[in-house]
């Protein structure tokens, strides 16, 4: 609602060739009734309006090209009277989105938050595997970060007298509110809800792995966890399970991830890393991906595994390899275009762009911009990079996890790669798990996240 409550902003598509594109726009509706108009009806993905104080402008967030994946969310303003949106954020070359992933929360209100004066906007910005809340000068365009630390900001609001309450985590510390001054000082925990569950397990901090990229133009990062107590004197070798983010424009982080904890408690080292194509880093290399999944993204994790094995901690003759959607993807592929894997765990996966297209909740124009064409013009483009059609050459004992609910990686992707396996006789197995949709890791019914897990923790214990 705007301030005075006679004007409410939505985000919708009222465009003649709605039904074909994905666009997203900001509307405007008067309370007493009238015709809606459009704000900011442009190619673009906008969302999260929020009024200025005065009622004068919109706020919100977005990207042009509404087809497009990867690119920058910008925060951008309009007049009240609608007209040409300005982009704030223009020559800052990160995105204005919580890109962190975790399993321990999934989303929260990204809506920015003007200032008393409406001279500033408040928003969450991610940056190198962490995400905190940014200050933007609408007079200069200046972005000046408020919150700090490697940690996770997945959640603000700002008091009436300028102070901020955060929701925030890090690798060791499920997330909790905290109060903060304007700047960002002084802060202090509001909550340990956490307390007693922190008190009754040994969680394991990440240490920072930096290496070159396939290129050497980028240093990647990567998190190495290891088990509790381990004593990286005793000259034991540990097994390692390399984990493979999904998006594949998000990232990994300073963020508390359970299942990386779980893996780390049962002895294995456990290796995340942001590989080209991840959010943090910028747009460039977010998008570098397109049309190129697997030839631009596979060598990066490779050269994370090499960062790992560096370290002296590791058997490389007792290495694993998993991911869910896009990583469930890029762990079929690397098991088809690499040996250096002894067992792998694909998790709603991608495994034929051919059949996928049109089948997925997320439509044709998602195929169309990342994989680079449709079935009918551009064939042989996305069967060159489908997993299924280097099945041949997998060697690599697979696990196959699928939730029957899924829409956005429909469960035939699973089953055309199981299928094909076991003709050609290779090792796989098949755990089909009932209704649950996409998001099984991160939501679910509990008995079925606990099933999943058991089933992925058995798999690697029976390999590694």
């Amino acid at each position: 609602w705007s301030p005075d409550g006679r004007l409410l902003a939505f985000v919708g598509n009222r465009t003649p060739d709605r039904a074909r594109n994905s666009g997203r726009a900001i509307y405007a509706v008067p309370a007493a009734g009238g015709d809606v108009r459009p704000m900011a009806e442009l190619d673009a993905r906008f969302s999260a309006p929020a009024w200025s104080p005065d009622g004068t402008r919109l706020a919100f967030l977005g990207y042009r090209e509404a087809a497009a994946s990867g690119k920058n969310v910008r925060l951008w303003t309009v007049p009240a009277a609608g007209g040409d949106p300005t982009e704030q954020t223009a020559a800052w070359d990160r995105s204005f989105e919580d890109a962190g992933m975790s399993d321990l929360s999934v989303a929260s209100d990204q809506r920015p938050h003007w200032s008393p004066d409406g001279a500033s906007l408040l928003a969450l910005a991610s940056d190198q595997g962490t995400t905190h809340v940014h200050r933007v000068e609408l007079a200069d365009d200046g972005v000046t970060p408020v919150s700090a630390g490697p940690r996770r900001v997945a959640g603000f609001a700002p008091l009436p007298d300028g102070r901020l309450i955060l929701l925030a985590g890090d690798v060791v510390s499920p997330f909790e509110l905290s109060l903060c001054d304007r700047d960002g000082g002084n802060e202090r925990r509001l909550t340990d809800h956490n307390r007693a569950f922190l008190a009754g397990v040994r969680l394991s901090p990440a240490e920072d792995l930096r290496f070159p990229s396939q290129a050497g133009d980028l240093e990647l990062q990567g998190w190495l966890l290891l088990p509790p107590g381990f004593d990286r004197e005793s000259g034991v070798k540990l097994p390692l399970i390399v984990q493979i983010h999904g998006g594949p424009h998000a990232m990994y982080g300073y963020a508390p991830f359970h299942e990386l904890q779980l893996m780390a408690a049962r002895g294995y080292a456990v290796l995340s890393t942001n590989p080209r194509g991840s959010a943090g880093y910028g747009e460039a290399v977010a998008t570098c991906t397109r049309a190129r999944w697997g030839e631009a993204d596979l060598p990066d994790i490779l050269g994370a595994l090499d960062a790992a094995l560096a370290t002296g901690l590791i058997d490389p003759a007792r290495v694993g390899v998993t991911g869910g959607s896009y990583g469930g993807y890029l762990t079929n592929w690397a098991i088809a275009h690499s040996d250096r894997f002894q067992a792998a765990a694909t998790q709603r996966c991608v495994s034929n762009f051919h059949s996928m297209y049109g089948t997925s909740d997320i439509g044709g124009d998602f195929g169309e911009y990342e994989f680079g064409g449709t079935p009918g013009a551009d064939a042989d483009l996305l069967l060159r990079h489908s997993p299924i059609t280097h099945v041949e050459r997998i060697e690599t004992p697979l696990l196959i996890l699928h939730n029957e609910g899924d829409l956005r990686c429909p469960i035939e992707q699973a089953e055309q790669l199981f299928v094909a396996l076991k003709r050609l006789d290779k090792e796989v197995a098949f755990v089909r798990i009932p209704e649950e949709d996409h998001n099984l890791s991160r939501t679910g019914k509990p008995s079925r996240r606990l099933a999943r897990l058991h089933h992925l923790l058995a798999w690697f214990d029976r390999h590694l």
